[in-house]
């Protein structure tokens, strides 16, 4: 039996790896690759990666191995379009306008609010009073970030295109819990397939509105990571995690993602982070852990009645 403490600690060395992938995508950009394209290669690797790691291991594990999903055509576009052309897609590209700190601030936030919004409208699973004082706070700490709201600091374009991402991410989401609570599907079938639909279609729109790259060996390099390592591998532990840690366990786990990004933004690209800068990280960082555990605490007090 595996220890939860071993799974912890897998589970937050995937949170660095998809940390580290915001510092890897600011040096992609300086290699003249545009957004869109770098997202769509990226997955493409690391959809072609996951297909022969698994195949491998289920063929050592003596199990067949159906290349053919279980999930009809409709589904597969639907979360190739929801979770990599909008969520993934729209966040490389206001990523491409902004910092990793900046992104990782709008996209913990959007996640957040869009995840409550359809719950609030489709799942009914978390209508608590918490999660909207919760919002207050989150918005308390960009106010915060921002101080003193400089508008030269701030790309409206970037925070707009990184929240349309997050819709997709909470459509996605919502779409893949439904099909996993009702068992109608493979685990491997809600990753693989869109997202190499997904990764087509990224990669297709970037090379279209955008120029095409020199594939420098850097460049090369930079996607292979990206995808093999930051994708391929940390998807599969992270979903390996999932079978030894409970919901919020890992929720709270990518929460520590907002911190990482900041400090790795310091570290690797010279940022410079004001006090207030970094309170406003810890006020959102903090709002989303609570929003995270609040339906628990709730769960808790109501068994205790």
């Amino acid at each position: 039996m595996v220890n939860k403490s071993v799974a912890i600690i897998v589970g937050v060395f995937v949170t660095i790896l998809w940390s580290s992938s915001y510092i890897v995508n600011a040096w992609a950009f300086e290699e003249a690759i545009g957004p869109l394209t770098l997202a769509g290669a990226r997955y493409v690797v690391a959809a072609i990666v996951l297909t022969v790691v698994i195949r491998s291991i289920r063929l050592f594990e003596n199990r067949e191995y159906y290349a053919k999903s279980t999930l009809n055509w409709r589904i597969i576009l639907l979360l190739g379009l929801t979770g990599y052309l909008m969520a993934q897609g729209l966040q490389y590209a206001g990523q491409f306008y902004m910092t990793p700190t900046q992104t990782s601030l709008f996209l913990s936030i959007g996640n957040t609010s869009a995840v409550l919004l359809v719950d609030y409208v489709y799942t009914r699973e978390n209508r608590s009073r918490s999660s909207i004082y919760a919002l207050l706070v989150l918005s308390v700490g960009v106010l915060t970030y921002f101080y003193p709201w400089e508008l030269k600091q701030i790309s409206f374009i970037g925070i707009t295109l990184v929240l349309f991402s997050s819709i997709g991410y909470a459509l996605n989401l919502t779409i893949n819990r439904s099909l996993l609570r009702h068992k109608v599907t493979r685990t491997e079938d809600l990753i693989i397939f869109p997202m190499l639909i997904g990764a087509m279609g990224l990669l297709g729109v970037g090379l279209t509105i955008e120029e095409l790259p020199a594939l420098t060996p850097k460049l090369l390099l930079l996607i292979l990571w990206l995808g093999s390592v930051n994708g391929a591998l940390a998807f599969y532990l992270w979903t390996w995690t999932q079978k030894h840690l409970k919901a919020f366990e890992s929720s709270l786990l990518n929460n520590l993602m907002l911190i990482e990004i900041a400090l790795l933004d310091v570290l690797f690209l010279q940022r410079q982070l004001s006090l207030m800068q970094l309170i406003g990280i810890l006020f959102v960082a903090t709002s989303i852990a609570y929003v995270q555990i609040s339906p628990l605490l709730k769960k808790r007090r109501e068994s205790k009645l």
